[in-house]
């Protein structure tokens, strides 16, 4: 495990509107939001570096704007085709009846 230490003054704190006690924490979520975001490191491991739970890290994304899907609109259609027929018995039935509807 790597360790890094960041020295900043008190101004850090202010400007953050933090503790200096706190700072520890919101520095390594902003670390680990950003990752994420540029899409250097998994949701997990973005959760173990913050220091919480891959949930509250997910619901942490959402509170700063971050997606939590890291695919474009383009890639997403070329893995994840929709189907041409409904798959399963209670799609087949809602499918059928929309056709006798049209």
């Amino acid at each position: 495990m790597s360790t890094m230490t960041i020295d900043c003054g008190p101004e850090l704190a202010v400007a953050l509107g933090r503790r200096e006690s706190e700072l520890d924490k919101e520095l390594r979520m902003a670390s680990a939001l950003k990752l994420y975001e540029m899409g250097k490191i998994s949701s997990g491991l973005a959760a173990r570096l913050a220091g919480v739970s891959r949930v509250e890290f997910l619901v942490t994304c959402g509170q700063y704007g971050v997606a939590v899907f890291q695919q474009d609109e383009h890639e997403l259609s070329e893995t994840w085709p929709p189907p041409s027929e409904p798959q399963g018995d209670c799609c087949n039935v809602f499918w059928q009846h929309t056709k006798k509807a049209s």
